[in-house]
């Protein structure tokens, strides 16, 4: 036997009452006359368009740093006090002539060309070689700790200091270029 179930109201919260407003005379409705209370009255007011601002603002030029390129004169390579001649192979520092070996040589000629680039343990062999910097050819380990002490021997004999250095600075698991 279903059981009769029945829905019950329950009683809604009373709202506080709000005070009544007497009724509004037809007249008052609009206080303004029908033309300009839709919008067909006086036009409105157009300011001219502002300037567009730039959202982001412009970046402070930064002072150009000191040259760290060397500069070629001639046949000679100038980087700061260090000068050297690339046909005679020549090479002097505050007018002392320096020696080094042919290795040393190349190397810093090499580092010199290239100014501020990254030159890589790998390209320096090359060029050691004489060859290109050609991905068939084939740079072992050996050769590049060669590279590393002849840039040891090429800093000794500069006066340069790896810590701080003047000449020639270490880009750490990549290689080497001109101290900037």
């Amino acid at each position: 036997m279903p059981i009769a179930t029945t829905r019950t109201r329950l009683p809604r919260p009373s709202r506080p009452s709000r005070p009544s407003r007497p009724p509004r005379h037809p007249r008052a409705q609009h206080p303004l006359p029908l033309t300009q209370h839709r919008g067909l009255g006086r036009p409105l007011r157009r300011r001219p368009p502002r300037p567009l601002r730039p959202v982001v603002p412009p970046v402070p030029s930064r002072p150009s740093p000191p040259s760290s390129e060397a500069r070629a004169e001639g046949n000679a390579l100038i980087f700061r006090d260090l000068t050297v001649d690339t046909t005679t192979g020549q090479t002097s520092r505050d007018g002392r002539s320096l020696s080094l070996t042919d290795p040393q040589l190349q190397l810093l000629v090499s580092l010199l060309g290239s100014g501020r680039r990254v030159r890589s343990k790998a390209d320096l062999v090359l060029a050691l070689r004489g060859e290109q910097f050609v991905t068939s050819h084939f740079v072992n380990e050996a050769d590049k700790r060669a590279v590393e002490g002849h840039i040891a021997g090429l800093r000794q004999t500069l006066g340069d200091d790896e810590a701080s250095p003047k000449y020639i600075e270490t880009v750490k698991g990549v290689g080497f270029r001109l101290a900037g």
